[in-house]
């Protein structure tokens, strides 16, 4: 909140220009002939040839002169708030909300193609990650616009004797679809899915026997040989047997060579042993039979009840799957290498209801390799600098009749361009960029590099430095990747609600690619699947700093890449650290314990271990740039303005405009307002302990864009103060808005 005094409000002393001149600098000649009545009686190209001599020959710049053109058509003409405010500033303050107003448009032409993608995608089957990579890849399509033409392109066709910049809106969005088109060219790429390892916890356990046998899967090892042993076993019973049988008929033949028996006798009892002594051989030979089947795995084994195993028990060896704190299954590694890799058995048993496993042998492991189809995006931006065919406007067609010459579309706009370049600085402009304060300190960086073990390389340490160098500095984008190394000027441009930036994958290459500039093992870090791919795996006893770690998520093997970070140490409790670029609140590079990454890896570069790419300096990003703040004076303005408000974009810009406002009325800094307890309250909380809300990247930029007139909630630059919804502040102010849940005024 804040106190309201009375006062008188300074009178800039900066030339002002008012009316439509405001609106559109460019409609200056159109305006002289409407108001005049002249564009048919008198010939238009001799009064353009007058009025384009007074610009060129006698100083335009100067008051004098401004006054004298805006004089012919400066008119009450405004039907928006934004044009009342537009009427108030200089030529160059106007002209820069012109651009400000084409760069919008030139986002949202952007913004449209860019969510087309997927509609693209379904259309050509083609992976939606890959070609939103492609598409972003290409970086700003509009890095050079030629503001003054098209704005000289619009005031040749307004030609009506009342224009605004609400007309000047509606007809740039009537061309966003001719600002940007994209085609998209068929591409395929080799993707590798990692298939992941388990980690085992090995255990022993006292089990029955015949519970055991139960337990295993059919045609298991130990079932096979306990069958074999069964059916030898058997086998011996009647190889017994037969030589028993063989015993008792060398007694009969014995007994009736005596005389002992009769003829009959002794051939019915010696027949009835020789069909036993086959039948029992049969049973031998069909044992041996399913013994070689088996041996041949041409009989299936499954568990039968084994007599001899009553109350017999046994100790085994099993496993049980590591699970993390969430339940999840851990994953020691993951095998990436199209050849397969040679990976321990482990079969699954159900011992007494629980589930344990048994290795049997090894086994080959192949990861699943997909060909995917994906769009390679080519931008196709509008040329600016000939803005006729997307206002639809032919450029020999006649702006004005008259007897001695008829001047086309394409002559008036020469005078238009010229005027506008005489007038203003137009040139000078950009679209636009800002950079943010990042929020860790030098300090701060020097101190995780003093914390990492004793021994770890140099190299590891520069990739660390450098990942934390953009902490808080940057903008998390979907899909946004790294377009080269060092600081990037499209960062931060906005789009839609949101900025330009890197995801987690693209944040992780860049600082590689910064670091070891040079060498091209940052290529490997293309996408999260990319790097689960190319990187090697290793164990969570393995991690050093400079490594990464990655989370899985999603199907029920836990396959689906989705975030990936850069491991910098362990804190004070031993806690694992990692810099990554999250999509969560924060929306920026943050340092935190972050527990959801649950698989490591290290880049396949011999640099990691080096000391080659090692320099002595910290660098930290974006400190201030448009702003001259220093870092903790932007912090401590973020956290104020947290305290005013912290509901949305609009309101915190409100509170940071009308801020600069009450600083430039007082002849004072911006941070001076900020820390004024009497101007605004949030900073006696601040003082007393009572607001502690963290700042984001994105609270930086909105104090970077509203210092710097990039992003503005507020048109009127006597407002300067602001109260809660519904309190009044008394009579001496005027209502001007609400933004975010307060009410701003200006003074009487």
């Amino acid at each position: 909140m804040f106190e309201i005094k009375n006062g008188q409000e300074k009178n800039s002393k900066e030339p002002k220009v008012g009316g439509i001149g405001k609106i559109l600098l460019v409609i200056t000649i159109t305006g002289i002939f409407f108001l005049m009545g002249i564009i048919i009686a008198i010939n238009p190209a001799l009064i353009l040839k007058s009025v384009a001599d007074k610009y060129t020959q006698e100083h335009p710049r100067e008051e004098k002169a401004i006054d004298k053109i805006v004089s012919f058509f400066d008119r009450e003409n405004k039907d928006t708030d934004e044009d009342q405010f537009f009427s108030s500033m200089t030529y160059d303050e106007a002209t820069r909300k012109m651009c400000d107003v084409v760069d919008v448009y030139l986002n949202a032409a952007y913004e449209k193609r860019q969510q087309e993608i997927t509609e693209i995608c379904q259309k050509n089957g083609y992976d939606v990650e890959l070609t939103t990579q492609s598409f972003v890849e290409k970086g700003n399509p509009f890095k050079s616009v030629n503001y003054a033409s098209i704005i000289a392109t619009y005031a040749v066709k307004d030609t009506y004797d009342k224009s605004t910049l609400k007309k000047f809106k509606k007809e740039l969005s009537g061309c966003e679809d001719d600002m940007l088109s994209v085609t998209y060219e068929d591409a395929y790429k080799e993707v590798i899915i990692p298939t992941p390892v388990y980690k085992y916890q090995r255990q022993y356990l006292s089990v029955n026997k015949n519970t055991y046998l139960k337990s295993l899967p059919d045609n298991d090892n130990e079932l096979k040989q306990d069958r074999i042993e069964v059916l030898g076993e058997e086998n011996e019973e009647y190889k017994e047997k037969n030589k028993k049988i063989d015993t008792e008929l060398q007694n009969i033949e014995k007994e009736y060579k005596k005389g002992n028996m009769i003829k009959s006798s002794y051939e019915s009892m010696k027949q009835s042993y020789i069909n036993k002594k086959a039948e029992n051989q049969k049973k031998i030979d069909e044992n041996n039979e399913t013994i070689s089947g088996i041996r041949d795995n041409r009989i299936s084994v499954s568990y039968q009840y084994n007599r001899k195993y009553d109350g017999v028990y046994v100790d085994i060896e099993v496993y049980t799957i590591e699970k993390d704190e969430s339940g999840s299954p851990v994953v020691d590694f993951l095998v990436s290498d199209k050849n397969g890799q040679e990976c321990d058995n482990y079969q699954e048993l159900f011992i007494n209801g629980q589930t344990y496993y048994v290795i049997r042998g090894t086994v080959m492991v192949y990861p699943e390799v997909k060909n995917i189809k994906y769009g390679i995006a080519t931008m196709h931006p509008f040329d600016s600098s000939d803005a006729f065919e997307i206002f639809g406007i032919e450029k020999d067609g006649i702006y004005a009749k008259s007897y001695s010459h008829d001047t086309t579309n394409q002559e008036q706009f020469q005078v238009y361009y010229r005027i506008l370049r005489e007038l203003t600085s137009i040139e000078n402009y950009s679209t636009s960029t800002t950079t943010h304060s990042t929020t860790i300190s030098k300090e701060d960086i020097q101190g995780y590099l003093d914390a990492m073990p004793e021994g770890t390389s140099l190299n590891r340490k520069q990739v660390v430095k450098t990942a934390l160098s953009l902490t808080g500095a940057i903008y998390y984008q979907w899909g946004g990747k790294a377009a080269n190394p060092g600081w990037n000027d499209s960062w931060w441009q906005p789009i839609g609600d949101g900025y330009k930036g890197l995801d987690c994958s693209g944040f992780v290459q860049w600082s590689f690619w910064t670091a070891w500039n040079g060498d091209l093992a940052y290529q490997s870090a293309s996408g999260t699947a990319g790097i689960s791919a190319a990187f090697v795996h290793i164990s969570h006893n393995e991690l050093k700093p400079g490594d990464v770690g990655l989370k899985f998520y999603g199907g029920s093997n836990g396959t689906q890449t989705n975030h990936v970070g850069i491991y910098v140490g362990k804190d004070a409790s031993g806690k694992d650290l990692w810099v990554h670029c999250t999509g969560g609140k924060t929306k920026t590079v943050v340092v935190n314990d972050y527990s959801g990454f649950t698989v490591y890896a290290r880049i396949n570069s011999a640099s990691i271990d080096g000391d080659n790419y090692w320099t002595d300096e910290i660098t930290t990003y974006g400190v201030g740039a448009t702003t001259g703040l220093e870092e903790d004076q932007m912090t401590t303005i973020a956290m104020v303005m947290l305290g005013e408000c912290d509901k949305d974009i609009e309101g915190k810009t409100a509170v940071i405009e009308a801020g600069c406002n009450y600083a430039n009325s007082k002849g004072i800094s911006i941070f001076d307002a900020f820390t004024d307890g009497n101007y605004v309250s949030a900073y006696k909380a601040l003082l007393s302990g009572q607001m502690k809300k963290t700042p984001t990247a994105l609270d930086y930029g909105i104090i970077n864009e509203a210092v710097s007139g990039t992003r503005k909630v507020i048109k009127d630059e006597k407002v300067m103060y602001w109260r809660t919804h519904g309190y009044s502040p008394g009579n001496n102010y005027v209502f001007y808005g609400t933004f975010g849940g307060n009410d701003f005024y200006k003074a009487k």
